[in-house]
């Protein structure tokens, strides 16, 4: 029984905020997706109290882990289309070839690829949740793609968002989970100590955060062109107001950056390439 409690994870406050949002982009209504990230921009405190709540949880419950983040290094899959980014897997394919992405006129910003897909909560033994239940927890969370900052090493976990999906909002939301899961200092240590190429970095620095979105807005005459415009207005609002206005957040997170990402021809091949969308740095 206490092998069993042992590999609980809490079901924290952010993870029910993300299934949450997921719902209610199920239900397909822009009205109450609007209202959704309207509330919380006007009360950021909430988003802040179950950040900050859900880094207490996750680190009571998850203490040291000495497995890796997988069982063997894994490549991403080629995309079937050149020239075409249609899974997210085909951008991590792209950014792995590449081994880093430059931001256009931000080189402050650059990162460098580690790792595609990562199961953040992966544990020696079975790994559930304490819900009832005790669904597995194990592959519940993959981060879409996992950099460091091409200066200094920084962690930045990376949101995609790939054209009709591409909704800065629930990214933020999404994105801010996995910065939870990782801000704790056994996180943080593991992530330096299984991968070299994040080696280098100091354990304890703040992590990056980025959202990369890809065909955001390209059709002007979608009828959900409008919710979108809007919900990266919110987005956008939101990220500065945890960035200069939430320590429980800002302390563990430096920026949260959005990207634009699209393919560029560069002779024969096809070159990932960034700009910002917006940038919120901490106060």
């Amino acid at each position: 029984m206490s092998g069993q409690s042992e590999n609980l994870v809490p079901y924290t406050p952010m993870m029910q905020l993300v299934k949450a949002t997921k719902a209610v982009k199920q239900t397909g209504s822009s009205a109450a997706l609007h209202a959704l990230a309207t509330g919380l921009l006007a009360n950021p405190e909430l988003l802040c109290r179950a950040f900050e709540a859900s880094v207490v949880q996750f680190e009571a419950r998850f203490d040291e882990e000495p497995l890796p983040f997988r069982k063997a290094p894994k490549l991403p899959p080629a995309p079937p289309v050149a020239g075409v980014l249609s899974r997210d897997r085909d951008l991590d394919w792209y950014f792995h070839r590449q081994g880093a992405l430059s931001i256009d006129g931000m080189p402050h910003l650059d990162v460098s690829y580690v790792d595609y897909e990562v199961s953040i909560i992966r544990k020696l033994h079975d790994v559930r949740f304490d819900t009832p239940g005790r669904p597995k927890a194990g592959k519940a969370f993959r981060l879409d793609a996992l950099a460091v900052n091409a200066n200094d090493c920084a962690v930045v976990p990376i949101e995609i968002k790939l054209k009709e999906d591409a909704d800065p909002f629930s990214a933020l939301i999404q994105l801010l989970n996995y910065v939870a899961l990782l801000a704790t200092g056994s996180q943080r240590r593991r992530v330096r100590k299984h991968y070299e190429s994040a080696a280098s970095g100091d354990a304890d620095a703040r992590l990056d955060a980025y959202i990369a979105l890809h065909e955001f807005g390209s059709n002007e005459n979608s009828a959900h062109f409008p919710l979108k415009r809007d919900l990266d207005s919110i987005a956008s609002e939101l990220a500065k107001t945890i960035m200069t206005g939430c320590p429980a957040i800002s302390g563990h997170v430096r920026r949260i950056v959005c990207l634009d990402v699209r393919l560029d021809e560069a002779g024969d091949e096809w070159r990932l390439g960034a700009g910002p969308r917006w940038v919120h740095e901490s106060g």
